[in-house]
């Protein structure tokens, strides 16, 4: 695995101090992905998945918001929770 990091700190625990904190950022995405799943649903990971959630949970929130409609509607719920996962990667 190749690890590239772009960073000003030149010191060696400054260096430690970024790489732990971008691994435990992985490792909490991870958790919050896999803990509402459950045991036998466990998939593949992506961190780009992760990212691609809440981008479009960002995007519907606003788009749904301006167009003032009624979220109390099944359908409208069903299609609010697809349109999260458009552009997944991981199967």
């Amino acid at each position: 695995m190749r690890l590239i990091q772009v960073t000003q700190a030149r010191g060696e625990k400054k260096l430690h101090f970024h790489f732990n904190a971008s691994l435990t950022t992985v490792s909490i995405a991870k958790a919050a992905y896999y803990l509402p799943v459950n045991k036998q649903g466990n998939g593949s990971f992506s961190m780009s998945d992760v990212k691609t959630l809440h981008l479009n949970k960002i995007i519907a929130d606003r788009i749904f918001a301006n167009l003032d409609i009624d979220m109390n509607c099944t359908k409208i719920q069903r299609i609010y929770r697809d349109v999260f996962w458009l552009g997944k990667m991981a199967c």
